[in-house]
């Protein structure tokens, strides 16, 4: 997709951006065909709490703050590795159309935790929803036991979050994934992308979900 000069070159930053529909399709149609007018888009900032929320009504050429996530009150922690997600079909009491948010929570940075809101108010307010998983400090070296870069799909019923995973010691980083029925509960860790090799890191799993356009099978250890 090409982006017009505008302000989200200035809002960007070297930061990655995340852009969705406001109304209608899914996330990954945004790649595809710029069907709709209104965007949201969020960016990984330092020095605010969570992630401002930005919207644009002319297809991206400018963009204006609209709200945050989490909600300004909720929570003044550190955030990394946002994620802004569309339902494209009804799902755990949600109606089509509900946003997802998944982040990663740093805190004062002695754990990461990959956590799940959602917005019936198409961006204007978030609830929290559940945790994914948590993991150490967010250090990005083998050894260390953080969890990073978190990617929602929904498929065949359930709630898939793929995330980076340097948990497992025999790993220096994974791609795994966890999956969830009600947006509340989610089940075992499943590996993805897992190299023998303890010192092979393996990309984040956002874009290898991107770029594979599929589903990874999980792998066998």
């Amino acid at each position: 997709m090409q982006y017009h000069p505008s302000t989200v070159n200035y809002l960007l930053q070297g930061s990655p951006l995340q852009v969705i529909y406001c109304f209608g399709g899914a996330f990954h149609s945004l790649l595809q065909e710029a069907g709709f007018r209104c965007w949201l888009g969020t960016f990984q900032q330092f020095g605010v709490p969570g992630f401002e929320i930005f919207r644009s009504d002319d297809y991206g050429r400018t963009w204006r703050p609209y709200s945050n996530v989490p909600n300004l009150d909720d929570d003044p922690d550190v955030w990394f590795h946002p994620f802004l997600y569309e339902l494209p079909r009804p799902f755990a009491g949600l109606p089509k159309g509900a946003l997802l948010f998944s982040g990663n929570r740093v805190g004062d940075f002695t754990s990461t935790r990959i956590e799940v809101y959602a917005s019936l108010d198409k961006g204007l307010t978030w609830d929290y929803l559940s945790t994914v998983a948590v993991g150490g400090p967010p250090v990005a070296e083998n050894g260390n036991t953080p969890v990073w870069e978190p990617f929602l799909l929904l498929h065949r019923g359930r709630l898939i979050c793929y995330y980076s995973d340097q948990r497992d010691p025999d790993h220096g980083q994974k791609l795994a994934h966890q999956t969830s029925t009600d947006l509340r509960a989610w089940g075992p860790v499943v590996d993805d992308v897992a190299f023998v090799k303890l010192v092979y890191r393996e990309w984040r799993s956002s874009h290898r979900a991107r770029s594979w356009g599929r589903i990874p099978a999980p792998t066998s250890r």
